[in-house]
């Protein structure tokens, strides 16, 4: 929904108690209504103190904040001027917050009228604002417009058609829109912002009529309202159609019961088809309610008594069905009041003025008796009754004489004859006749005198000739025939008018076109001068002459025809012709014509003897139609019968309206020459204006300047001064009096409208041109002046309207659209550059350009407040100027240039990074200013040295945030310290301050990364540096070995702070990150440039979040490593003595150590800590049961070592707490190596030697060196011996490597002895190792010799012995059976000892 429009419905109900101000001791009140510049009035009740009016009015309203209900109260008075009695004020605004106000409102006396002033007026005000939901439809669009333009018209008001077309305003066609409604037909037309609206209601049409433009173009409609009102809509297209659809609207609204309107369109459309007057209306003879009861003109005639009341009427209020002209019309009157009052009543309802309504008769049709009819005031009426208007039946004779004239020409009027045409004194005497005898224009009777005295002095007429000039002027009055002749003069003179001649056109098709239309309005003139005569009649004579091919009626196949004629209320018919279908009568009857807009309704009827008369035909004559010709002689034609009649018609003035066709037809060709010259009406005009305005500037007479715009319309509108010319008169003298004053200004823009429009419809003379011209170059300077000092000629953009009336001056007096916007720029930036300049204090030793910061931070802040006053500005200027911008524009390139020097010379401060602060606010928005992209440039010196300056308070706040007072946690739930909350807040505080600086340039965005991660870091390692110091301290007094079970490591809580401080600032630093990141992106920079600063940032952020980790874990490992070493002095005391009392000591130390850091330390952090003493714990372990030393090891026994298992299973169901301490994988991943490196001592020679040899192979491991030492304490062990002597001795370790490369054995293989012996008849050695028995021949050795034998140790399934002392055979039998057999072995029994022995080693399970 959008809110369109506003608007003010005021039903003035009643009043009461009013102020008596006739000798009658009552008065005749009536309201004056006002809002903005709109005026309404309310009827005059008469002779009443407590009128009741009951009526709305509905008034627009644009500034609902400003305007008033002004109500004024008259006093109506025929002979005098109208009486003050009272006024009332009431604010809209104060309407508006309420919405509906109904109450009584006490009238209020005048501060400068001494009227006595008494009553209230009871109102009921609506303030409504019309909202409606916008469509794509064509009639919803329609819609919006129509109430948009119409607000006073109801919302509930519906557009059925629109139509394009042309209305008469003041004889001249405008161009517009037509919108018919329900009840309306409104007409709208907007130009240059000139408005010309007119709503017709349909309830006032007294007649809808067609006609025919410029006499031969059917392409007009013409409304006459009820007060007689003409309204001329011409140029439409489908004017049928048009009328067809506007005349149903208006049938319904006339006579909402009938059922058809096809007989009075028809007939209305009949009149309208025969006229072709232009502006000249006719009434519609439309058929009216209940016709087939009521026939017009059956009313008897009787005078009535006006002042009777209307006898005791039971109705105080009585709806009355008033026939009048032979349409009914329902008026509801006062049936307590008299006869005259609802006379009175009648008269405004029907349009009938207040003079003229006494001369009417009023007659009341008792029970439907039709023969007789009675003045009402002989009965009492009763509710709905039906009464007759008629007018008085005592006529004025048919033909009057014209009043002789003192004259014969326009020369005699104005005596030119007698002296010069261009004279003063004729210029005074054409004056004074528009004076005091107006013809166009509604006058005061007071105004003439001065405007005569002002033209008397103004061109020094003698006082003898005024005397003589007034008295002719007298003697002339105000007759309809004086005019006459001024317009007939002015026709004569088409061709020789001393200002419009062809030279003084730009071309010939000009001067004709101007021609043609000084004819027309000649003629418009004319006509409404002689129509609106009240003496005007017509003489027509109706001569009937035949007819034929009459309708058969009869059964003896013929009729006895006569016709009937009717003009207004007179009739007249024929003898009747019996028994023939062509009569022939030659009959000639005579009217009186009072109504121009009327016709002649002709009937042929049959006559018969028995029963009534039947209509044969029926036919109709506009009264327009014989107004151009003396003598008409027509047949007229239907299915029924055609009939022959002449017309032979003559009205008053008659030749100066047929001399006026006959000139037009001829567009002025062959026409009267003037005898004598031409009075020079444009240069009389030009010399009035110039007089009248000349007094009106210089007095304090202010109705003279209303006075003097009628008389100079009237002196234009007589003498046919051309409307272009007058305005540009008009707009010479305003341009040369103008000041700065609404007034003034509004009057400008209203008469260059009318200027603007007058150049677009009618051609200009040269002259008129020229004058143009120089008036807009003049208007130019001032208008630009104006605008230069808007600020200081109407401050806070008042009084309103100022500043937009002279910008839509200043759009119609230059020539484009792009003209008056550079003219505007150049007007509002030199107003600004003054305004710029009187900002900076003056000195005759002081440069601006040198201000101080504090200098210029004031001058920025003025500039600031004098944009925003700018800002009320805006709205009075056109939307396609944008005058927010071009001031924000003008003072900010004023400014850059003081800001650049002032930037080479300053140093820093904060108040240059206020200014900054402000200048950015004030440029939101406006990227595309200069000074938007080059602000950042300027002031780069003062933007390094604030980061400079973060960089120095952040080392400060630091050292200020360090101090033990600042090392407490700040609250129980969060064990932090504050000096974290201070440190980072004023790091994210510093990172807010640059987001608000928008700083776009990628290094100082670096820079100020730099310095943040220079802070965050500055502050861990200030934090750890103390937490250091504080350890030491602590643990410093411990006098006991480190080694020794006494010795317990110890924190503090302070210690514990300080590890969760640390923690949170790499939190900290996490969210700060992102905001740094985001600043960077914003900065404009190619693809390269992005690449090296994200490279750079992203060091610079990764080295400060691996600074922080680093001090955060040296803490935490110091204090997981002093824990872990007291534990393992109890540990080890523990293992060694096989202590259960050390044991509990463990737990106890651990029970006190572990609950100050869960106190004091965050869970995760208290975890992160458990982890570390358990890290260090195991490694501490490992290092104690394997030193890395090779030296003077002790190694721990194997019941030590299962203690010290013992233990550490302890400790770690101790640290996991059931599930709520560290995790049982972490700890088992821990202890469970633990344990399989305390394995080692119970494994086998042969597992150690060959996890030797596996290990090894990795170097830098320990562990080789812890089997050596366990190998070591094995001295009965053979293996483990030559083991061992391998190692140290390189030429034994030489030796194995050869045999084991001879056999292709692995590095883990030893061979432990040999023998000699034979074996498959080839003497050769047995080698014995740890999984092989070896045999190799002295010749053909090596790996691929056939004399070699290997046999796994595991496989052998028995050795038996056999021989005596010389020949012993030792043999192998094998698990697949095969056997093998060695002679002569030496140490035979030792060899197969070892033989076993090792098998055994091997996995071998068939030895025993």
């Amino acid at each position: 929904m959008s809110c369109d429009a506003q608007y003010l419905e005021v039903n003035v109900i009643e009043g009461r108690d009013l102020a008596p101000k006739d000798r009658s001791g009552t008065s005749d009140p009536y309201l004056i209504l006002k809002v903005e510049k709109r005026k309404d009035k309310t009827a005059v009740v008469w002779k009443t103190l407590s009128p009741n009016w009951n009526q709305l009015f509905t008034f627009p309203v644009k500034d609902a904040g400003t305007a008033v209900l002004s109500i004024v109260c008259w006093d109506k008075d025929v002979n005098s001027s109208d009486d003050f009695m009272g006024q009332i004020a009431i604010p809209i605004n104060e309407i508006r917050e309420k919405a509906e106000m109904d109450d009584w409102f006490k009238l209020e006396p005048h501060p400068k009228k001494k009227d006595f002033v008494s009553g209230d007026i009871h109102l009921n005000l609506k303030f409504r604002e019309m909202k409606h939901e916008v469509s794509s439809e064509d009639k919803a669009e329609a819609l919006k417009k129509f109430h948009t333009r119409f607000p006073q018209i109801p919302l509930e008001e519906n557009v059925q058609e629109v139509y394009h077309g042309s209305l008469y305003f003041s004889g001249v066609p405008v161009h517009g829109t037509i919108y018919s409604t329900n009840n309306f037909v409104c007409f709208y037309k907007s130009f240059l912002g000139k408005k010309n609206k007119s709503i017709i209601p349909l309830a006032n049409v007294k007649s809808i009529e067609k006609k025919n433009s410029a006499y031969i173009v059917p392409n007009a409609i013409e409304f006459i309202t009820l007060d007689n009102a003409h309204h001329f809509f011409t140029g439409l297209s489908h004017r049928d159609r048009i009328f067809d659809e506007i005349f149903t609207l208006w049938d319904k609204i006339k006579n909402p019961e009938s059922r058809s309107r096809s007989g009075s369109a028809e007939t209305a459309g009949n009149l309208g088809n025969s006229g072709n007057s232009g502006n000249l209306g006719s009434s519609g003879n439309t058929t009216p309610r209940g016709s087939a009861e009521r026939k017009r003109g059956s009313s008897l005639i009787g005078k009535i008594t006006s002042v009777i009341p209307l006898h005791n009427s039971p109705h105080p209020v009585l709806e009355l069905s008033v026939e009048f002209n032979g349409k009914f019309t329902d008026i509801i009157v006062d049936g307590t009041k008299s006869v005259h009052n609802a006379m009175r009543t009648i008269g405004e309802s029907l349009g009938i003025d207040e003079e003229e309504i006494d001369l009417y008769d009023l007659y009341y049709k008792k029970k439907k008796k039709l023969e007789k009819s009675f003045p009402i005031h002989h009965y009492e009426l009763s509710n709905k009754s039906v009464v007759t208007l008629t007018k008085p039946k005592k006529r004025v004779q048919l033909v009057t004489d014209i009043p002789a004239l003192p004259y014969k020409s326009f020369e005699e009027k104005y005596n030119l004859s007698g002296r010069s045409a261009t004279s003063d004194e004729t210029l005074l005497e054409l004056a004074l006749h528009c004076l005091y005898f107006p013809v166009y224009s509604q006058t005061n009777p007071d105004s003439g005198n001065q405007i005569s005295q002002v033209l008397r002095d103004a061109l020094h007429v003698p006082t003898d000739i005024y005397e003589t000039i007034i008295s002719r002027v007298r003697k002339h009055g105000p007759t309809i025939e004086s005019s006459l002749v001024d317009l007939q003069f002015r026709m004569y003179c088409v061709n020789d008018r001393v200002f419009y001649t062809p030279q003084n056109f730009k071309n010939a098709g000009d001067y004709e076109s101007w021609k043609k239309r000084e004819l027309e309005q000649i003629g418009v003139l004319m006509k409404k001068l002689i129509f609106s005569d009240p003496n005007f009649y017509g003489n027509l004579k109706i001569k009937v002459v035949e007819a034929k091919d009459v309708k058969v009626m009869d059964v003896t196949g013929s009729s006895d025809p006569y016709v009937l004629l009717s003009v207004e209320d007179q009739k007249a018919k024929t003898k009747t012709k019996k028994r023939t279908l062509s009569p022939v009568w030659n009959e000639e009857f005579e009217f009186g014509v009072t109504d121009p807009n009327g016709g002649v309704a002709i009937h042929i009827f049959d006559w018969d003897r028995t029963k009534s008369d039947d209509t044969i035909a029926r036919y109709s004559q506009s009264i327009q139609a014989l107004q151009l010709e003396t003598f008409t002689d027509k047949w007229f034609k239907s299915k029924d019968g055609d009939l022959h009649l002449e017309f032979n018609y003559s009205f008053t003035h008659s030749n100066y309206l047929r001399e006026w066709f006959q000139v037009y037809n001829n567009m002025g060709t062959n026409i009267k020459k003037p005898d004598i010259p031409v009075p020079p009406h444009n240069e009389f005009y030009q010399r009035l204006e110039k007089s009248l305005f000349t007094e009106i500037s210089t007095s304090d007479n202010d109705g003279l300047n209303e006075e003097s715009n009628w008389f100079l319309e009237e002196y234009s509108q007589r003498f046919g001064v051309g409307w272009p010319f007058t305005k540009i008169v008009r707009l010479q003298g305003l341009t040369f009096m103008l000041e700065p004053n609404r007034s003034q200004i509004s009057d400008l823009e209203e008469v260059l409208t009318d200027v603007t429009r007058a150049r677009s419809d009618t051609p200009l003379t040269i002259w008129e041109e020229n004058q143009l011209a120089e008036a807009n170059e003049e208007l130019l300077v001032r208008v630009g002046n104006f605008l230069t000092d808007m600020k200081k000629l109407f401050p806070k953009n008042q009084p309103r309207g100022v500043v937009a009336s002279l910008c839509d001056i200043l759009g119609m007096i230059v020539d484009t659209q792009e003209s008056g916007i550079s003219h505007l720029t150049k007007f509002i930036e030199a107003g600004i550059h003054a305004r710029y300049v009187a900002l900076y204090p003056h000195s005759k030793h002081h440069n601006h350009r040198d201000a101080t910061p504090d200098e210029l931070y004031d001058i920025v802040l003025k500039i600031q407040d004098e944009i925003q006053d700018d800002a009320t500005f805006a709205p009075s200027f056109p939307e396609i100027f944008n005058y927010q911008q071009v001031s924000l524009q003008k003072w900010m390139s004023l400014l850059q240039v003081d800001l650049e020097h002032f930037s080479e010379k300053a140093t820093f401060s904060n108040t240059c990074i206020e200014i900054y602060l402000i200048l950015k606010k004030l440029l939101e928005g406006n990227s595309q200013l200069e000074i938007s992209q080059n602000l950042p440039k300027i002031f780069a010196p003062f933007l390094y040295g604030w980061i400079k300056s973060v960089d120095l308070r952040l080392k400060e706040w630091i050292d200020g945030a360090c101090t033990q007072s600042k090392k407490t946690p700040v609250s129980e739930t969060e064990r932090y310290s504050t000096s974290v909350v201070d440190v980072f807040g004023a790091i994210s505080q510093s990172l807010r301050e640059m987001g608000a600086l928008e700083i776009r340039d990628p290094f100082m965005i670096l820079q100020m990364t730099e310095v943040v991660c220079q802070a965050a870091v500055k502050y861990s390692q200030r934090i750890l540096s103390d937490a250091q110091a504080s350890l030491l301290k602590l643990n410093s007094n411990l006098k006991i070995s480190r080694s020794s079970p006494e010795f317990s490591f110890t924190v503090s809580p302070e210690i514990c702070v300080a590890l969760n401080d640390l923690s949170i600032a790499r939190i900290h630093m996490d969210d700060l990150t992102p905001k740094v990141e985001d600043e960077l992106k914003k900065c404009p920079m190619g693809t390269a440039a992005a690449e090296c600063n994200k490279e750079t940032f992203d060091k610079c952020i990764s080295d400060t979040f691996h600074q922080l980790k680093t001090s955060r874990d040296t803490l935490q490992l110091e204090v997981g490593q002093g824990t872990a070493q007291s534990i393992l002095a109890k540990m080890m005391a523990s293992v060694h003595s096989n202590s259960q009392e050390l044991s509990t000591l463990i737990i106890d130390y651990l029970d006190d150590h572990l609950s100050v850091m869960s106190e004091n330390l965050s869970a995760s952090e208290f975890k992160k800590t458990l982890s570390e003493i358990w890290e260090s714990l195991t490694l501490k372990l490992k290092e104690n049961m394997f030193p890395s030393g090779t030296d003077d090891v002790i190694l721990m026994n194997p019941s030590e070592a299962e203690n010290l298992v013992k233990i550490l299973e302890n400790l770690a169901e101790y640290f996991n707490a059931g599930g709520s301490g560290l995790n049982q994988k972490f700890l088992n991943e821990r202890t469970d190596l633990l344990k399989k490196i305390l394995a080692l001592y119970e494994k086998s020679t042969k597992f150690l030697i060959d996890l030797y040899t596996e290990v090894t192979k990795k170097p830098g491991d320990v562990l080789p060196i812890h089997i050596e030492k366990i190998l070591s304490d094995r001295s009965n062990d053979k293996l483990a011996k030559i083991f061992l002597q391998q190692i140290h001795n390189p030429e034994i370790r030489q030796e194995q490597q050869l045999l084991r490369k001879q056999f292709i054995l692995t590095d883990s293989e030893i061979v432990v002895d040999n023998y000699v012996a034979s074996c498959l008849g080839k003497s050769g050695k047995i080698y014995l190792s740890t999984s092989y028995l070896l045999f190799d021949g002295f010749f053909g050795s090596g790996p691929d010799s056939d004399h070699q034998i290997a046999l796994p140790l595991a496989s052998i399934t028995a050795i038996t012995r056999e021989g005596g002392l010389v020949l012993d055979k030792v043999m192998v039998t094998m698990k697949d059976g095969e056997v093998h057999t060695f002679t002569s072995p030496r140490n035979r029994e030792n060899m197969v000892k070892e033989i076993i022995d090792f098998a055994k080693i091997s996995g071998n399970t068939y030895l025993q």
